[in-house]
């Protein structure tokens, strides 16, 4: 029990956790876009917010400064609106494609 403890207070647990992201995103991208449907900055898109704030959870779990958090949170925030914008332009790229196959037929 001491050592998931340890594992917490020192903030170990947040450098796990950004491993386990970044080989995921790794894997991810090895496996190429035509076998997962999704380019390399697709998947940063979509892992860059969550180790943002993974990081913001360690630097607050060892008591970092106001501004070492506002920077994580800040980045956060931004590889969100970042991932959304390219998810909505998929979107209504997709829309447009599936009218334009409907004014077709």
């Amino acid at each position: 029990m001491q050592m998931i403890e340890t594992l917490f207070t020192s903030g170990a647990v947040f450098d796990l956790v950004l491993v386990v992201l970044a080989l995921e995103a790794a894997a991810l991208i090895a496996l190429g876009s035509k076998r997962t449907g999704l380019s390399a900055r697709d998947i940063l898109a979509m892992a860059a917010p969550g180790a943002a704030l993974v990081a913001a959870a360690r630097a607050y779990t060892l008591d970092a400064s106001w501004a070492v958090l506002g920077a994580c949170l800040s980045f956060a925030f931004a590889a969100h609106l970042w991932d959304l914008s390219r998810r909505m332009a998929q979107a209504a790229e997709l829309r447009r494609a599936d009218q334009g196959e409907a004014g077709g037929k």
